[in-house]
């Protein structure tokens, strides 16, 4: 065994116990309660001066909970010698890589939108209706994405998990 899949397979467990399932229940909660909060802020725009930055928060623990859980399921399918670009796999990686990266344009684009709102001399480029519209489209495509690629990684995760080929 590799310096490498000795290190990850330690960080990744306690144990014999591997700690995927523990950290992929942060970005199920997390990313879709980030992407609602970020769909009614581009629904009340108004709102956003309160609110943008605690969805941000959210959103940031969302990411940061992908991530961990995308490395820890990349270490728990090596530590059992499945790939994760084959069957039973294949989809359930797919989709946590797009909820990877749906979840970090969702964080990035709530942080523009953060600065935008609480810096006075950034504040003045959101008062353009043009520029807050685009804003607001892009937020909530990048949350109804961020949305549907976490509960597809899931579904797809629980139907490992708990279905079994008859």
């Amino acid at each position: 065994m590799g310096l490498y899949t000795h290190l990850m397979e330690n960080i990744f467990s306690l144990g014999e116990l591997p700690l995927h399932p523990l950290f992929v229940h942060l970005p199920v909660i997390a990313v879709p309660v980030a992407a609602l909060m970020t769909l009614v802020l581009a629904l009340v725009p108004q709102w956003a001066p309160r609110w943008v930055v605690p969805a941000f928060i959210v959103s940031t623990l969302g990411t940061l909970g992908a991530g961990l859980a995308k490395m820890s399921g990349e270490a728990l399918a090596e530590a059992k010698n499945l790939s994760e670009h084959a069957a039973p796999l294949a989809e359930h990686a797919q989709y946590g890589d797009l909820a990877v990266v749906a979840s970090i344009l969702l964080t990035g684009l709530l942080l523009i939108w953060a600065v935008a709102v609480h810096k006075p001399q950034l504040h003045s480029l959101l008062t353009s209706p043009k520029l807050l519209l685009a804003l607001r489209v892009l937020l909530t495509l990048a949350a109804l994405a961020a949305l549907v690629t976490v509960v597809l990684a899931g579904h797809e995760g629980a139907v490992l998990v708990w279905i079994k080929e008859a």
